[in-house]
């Protein structure tokens, strides 16, 4: 009788212990993909003012950049959430735009990447907050240029008439017509885009949305005042600055251009994050 062959069955190989590769975060995907399409947008910008003019701009205020640093900072503080199919898809304008040619083309590009990726449910918490400010950020150039050719003329016409009326509270006299103000002494200051408070006013709502949003998660109700604040101020310091300019053409040659329009910017931005920061130290303490 044949004997039985007997077979022990071994694994040739001891079982593989090394964990599978991690997921890449999505906050990793936007920050790349935004900053990406900023710097292109930054460089473009610089390249044809170069050429155009001869004096490097890159083309959006140093604010819109520190608020756009504020927003990576957000959206990189949450790396639980993977890079999914669909938020690739949603990246894809972004990442278009850091490689196309044209400022306008690239701020677009985020601006689709940011408004696609609130879409998706895993995009929540501070990944979410980031790509709020992100998208106003992307936004904020091609809305004050829309807004400045639909009412740039009423815009103007209402910024001459506080001028106006500030003249005659301090007893200086005059008068606007238009977007024009003409003091007593016959001296006239005529208004254009660049001297109208939208400009400085949409500046000032970033640094209040992006502070906000950066400091606390969230856009409480109860922070909407301090942006009715910052709005007031605003429209209080453009006045005041536009009076002081018709009233004496000394005072035009410092506010319009220059150290003093500078100084009085920074001054200015710079109680609006205090009075942005104040909103916040307040919710905080209720």
């Amino acid at each position: 009788m044949p004997a039985r062959l007997s077979v022990a069955l071994t694994p040739s190989a001891a079982p593989l212990s090394s964990p599978l590769p991690r997921p890449v975060p999505l906050s990793l995907g936007i920050a790349v993909a935004a900053a990406g399409a900023m710097a292109n947008a930054v460089a473009a910008a610089l390249s044809q003012a170069t050429e155009t003019t001869g004096t490097p701009d890159v083309g959006v205020s140093k604010i819109v950049l520190l608020c756009a640093a504020l927003g990576l900072i957000r959206v990189l503080g949450d790396l639980r959430a993977p890079l999914t199919l669909p938020a690739l898809f949603a990246l894809l304008p972004a990442l278009a735009g850091g490689l196309g040619r044209g400022p306008d083309i690239a701020w677009t590009g985020l601006a689709v990447t940011a408004a696609l990726l609130l879409l998706l449910p895993q995009v929540r918490g501070a990944l979410r907050d980031g790509v709020w400010i992100l998208l106003l950020v992307a936004l904020h150039g091609p809305a004050v240029g829309l807004a400045g050719a639909l009412l740039g003329g009423p815009l103007l016409t209402a910024d001459a008439a506080l001028a106006a009326l500030v003249l005659s509270l301090i007893g200086a006299g005059g008068a606007a017509t238009g977007n024009a103000i003409t003091a007593v002494d016959g001296h006239t200051l005529l208004l254009v885009w660049k001297c109208g408070v939208l400009s400085n006013l949409s500046l000032a709502l970033l640094i209040w949305h992006s502070g906000t949003r950066f400091l606390l998660g969230r856009l409480p109700r109860s922070a909407l005042p301090y942006a009715v604040l910052v709005v007031a101020i605003m429209v209080l310091v453009n006045a005041l600055r536009l009076a002081a300019m018709a009233m004496d053409p000394a005072l035009f040659d410092l506010l319009h251009g220059g150290s003093g329009e500078q100084a009085l910017r920074l001054g200015t931005m710079a109680l609006v994050a205090a009075i942005t920061a104040l909103g916040v130290r307040r919710h905080v303490a209720r």
